[in-house]
């Protein structure tokens, strides 16, 4: 049975998880990290929740599950070209659970905030509450940055990937990890980069599925041509 199209859609979940966030980010009127309880309690006041509201929301949790499904195909890309045991590999697939977990785990809390303000929540409360969304979203950098930092290894090395698509994850984890502490401060979109990074990624796995990277079938040319002990 051919699999291919099965290890296309795994690759192309990066894609999708990248457009499912452009879409959920279409909701521009919420406040930021820096608005003021205040100014969080008059927004969420303001906000009529209907059906239509959750839609944002939604896309982004099925996006975040995407982004799952991508790590998960990334690691069973590099996994191979890192060998049996490979313990780099397995970080960059945990780091991106641990991605999808702290997202999907802060959006009950940013329901409840929006949800608590009809009925009269305290605005520290209902700060306190949208803080910790915004902080959970900030912590995501240190875990992606992560997931990118192993992966860089792992295809700098292995040769898992083109050289490239290895530097260029290596420069981004240090990006995000660099930028962190300032984020609270001065928030700036430098977690673009980890998005555009898979996409990147998405399309160049999507283009090579089915068939093996060059670097992945010269390593196997090189075990197929050892010769066993006592053979002629």
């Amino acid at each position: 049975m051919n699999s291919t199209w099965l290890k296309r859609l795994g690759a192309a979940s990066g894609v999708l998880y990248a457009v499912l966030t452009f879409v959920a980010s279409g909701d521009t009127n919420s406040p930021g990290f820096q608005a003021t309880p205040q100014e969080i309690t008059a927004w969420a006041k303001s906000v009529q929740l209907t059906p239509s509201f959750w839609i944002h929301p939604y896309v982004e949790v099925i996006g975040m599950l995407f982004f799952l499904v991508f790590t998960a195909y990334l690691w069973s890309i590099l996994s191979r070209a890192e060998g049996e045991f490979g313990w780099l590999s397995a970080s960059a697939f945990a780091s991106g659970i641990a991605t999808v977990v702290i997202k999907i785990a802060a959006f009950p809390v940013a329901a409840a905030a929006v949800a608590g303000a009809s009925q009269g929540f305290n605005p520290q409360v209902l700060g306190v509450l949208w803080d910790m969304n915004g902080i959970s979203f900030f912590l995501t950098w240190a875990t992606q940055a992560f997931l990118l930092a192993a992966a860089a290894i792992v295809i700098i090395r292995a040769k898992a990937l083109p050289g490239w698509l290895g530097w260029g994850a290596a420069v981004s984890a240090l990006a995000l990890l660099a930028t962190l502490p300032l984020a609270f401060f001065n928030p700036i979109p430098i977690h673009l980069l980890a998005l555009l990074w898979v996409v990147i990624a998405s399309i160049l796995l999507i283009i090579h599925a089915g068939k093996p990277f060059p670097s992945l079938q010269s390593r196997a040319t090189q075990r197929t041509e050892v010769q066993p002990v006592g053979a002629e």
